[in-house]
């Protein structure tokens, strides 16, 4: 029990090191498909944030002071040029930031160039987008 009380603590600890840098994690193949989604964009969506009473307190809580969550998403753009086929790549706690990018992400509009090409697109929630309580 002692060994799965200090594992347990050891990837809380890990995971709170690691968060600031997560999107710093992309692979050099899904740093260029980021890149390259640029070339095939013709309107982006702005994901919503999420207005819920724990994010507001875990922020003011843990005392951040710029990036709340970084929601990496892998997709397609498929021939009627929607993109399709989500695979979120870096998650979050909240569910509710993955669901707001893909959301965003369904209202992308794509040069016809892109179809059947693979993407990658990050969303950065930041503390600024929150504009004081929910």
């Amino acid at each position: 029990m002692k060994y799965f009380l200090l594992l347990t603590l050891f990837l809380v600890i890990s995971f709170n090191n690691v968060r600031a840098n997560e999107c710093d994690t992309l692979s050099e193949k899904e740093g260029k498909l980021r890149l390259e989604l640029r070339n095939y964009i013709e309107h982006r969506e702005i994901p919503k944030f999420p207005r819920d009473e724990l994010i507001f307190q875990e922020s003011l809580k843990e005392g951040r002071d710029g990036l709340i969550e970084c929601i990496i998403v892998r997709f397609t753009v498929d021939a009627s040029l929607s993109p399709v086929n989500f695979k979120i790549l870096n998650s979050s706690y909240n569910r509710q930031f993955s669901r707001s990018s893909v959301q965003a992400l369904k209202k992308y509009r794509f040069k016809g160039n892109a179809k059947n090409k693979s993407f990658v697109e990050v969303f950065e929630f930041k503390i600024e987008q929150m504009d004081g309580k929910p």
